[in-house]
């Protein structure tokens, strides 16, 4: 009404473009508070729903089920196993069998050649003259982790870090909310943390370095610093019923889990 008055006063002007800005900002997080909560309300309906989508499963499945074929000679075969057992002896006949009685050469293996020791040099180079292979050395990597014959430097753990950087760096592409983050931090990161460190000690400056990773994707985002925490990263390590996150204090669990195994 004022501004009605004197539409020339330009400091009711201003308050009228604050009101908007803050309108629009309210509207804004009002909106993608309302997304969040049908993403739970959605999720908590699919759950309800699940026996319905189990039972389209099975009638989907039941409906492309095999009762009965006939064979070659053109007998009427039923039942699972003998309808297979037609089947696979069709395809056998058709295809021809495969000589099975000698394997190959496993060439990953091959490439990633043996490591020889305890032994002198001439045994060495007559057990590699027999195999045929190349002799290697340390550190090698054996079901994604590295084998080394002496302490574990932050150098072996360099793969670690980078898998668990272009992880973060695909979830800042997308919109998760701080309690998605968090539940992202706990089931994913914890667990490609806790295989390494259920096998080795990590150095300090690699739990140190994932301890940093976390904490600025969970505040602000992103794998670089860019919002100062709301509360000491310690408190994070409490349960929720104590007022902390939940999240599990990295370099303690891989201590515990190695005192465990010793």
């Amino acid at each position: 009404m004022q501004l009605q008055v004197s539409s020339a006063d330009t400091s009711l002007i201003q308050v009228e473009k604050d009101l908007r800005c803050k309108y629009s900002d309210t509207l804004s997080s009002s909106l993608a508070l309302m997304q969040q909560q049908c993403k739970i309300e959605w999720i908590n309906y699919g759950d309800e729903c699940r026996r319905i989508f189990f039972a389209k499963a099975k009638q989907r499945k039941l409906a492309s089920y095999i009762y009965q074929i006939k064979d070659a000679d053109g007998n009427l075969i039923e039942g699972f196993d003998q309808v297979s057992s037609t089947m696979q002896t069709f395809h056998k006949s058709l295809l021809g069998e495969q000589n099975t009685t000698r394997k190959k050469i496993d060439m990953e293996v091959a490439h990633h050649r043996p490591v020889l020791g305890g032994c002198n040099s001439n045994l060495q180079q007559q057990c590699l003259q027999i195999i045929g292979l190349k002799n290697s050395g340390f550190p090698l990597t054996y079901l994604g982790v590295p084998i080394i014959a002496s302490r574990l430097t932050k150098i072996e753990c360099t793969s670690l870090v980078e898998k668990i950087i272009a992880r973060v760096h695909l979830w800042t592409t997308r919109n998760i909310s701080f309690v998605g983050r968090a539940r992202l931090i706990s089931h994913v990161i914890f667990g490609m943390f806790s295989y390494w460190a259920s096998i080795f000690l990590l150095p300090n400056e690699v739990t140190e370095k994932i301890t940093k990773i976390c904490r600025n994707y969970l505040w602000s985002g992103t794998v670089d610093y860019k919002k100062a925490p709301y509360i000491s990263w310690h408190h994070t390590y409490l349960p929720k019923s104590q007022g902390g996150i939940g999240i599990k204090d990295f370099a303690a669990w891989n201590k515990a889990t190695i005192a465990k195994l010793t």
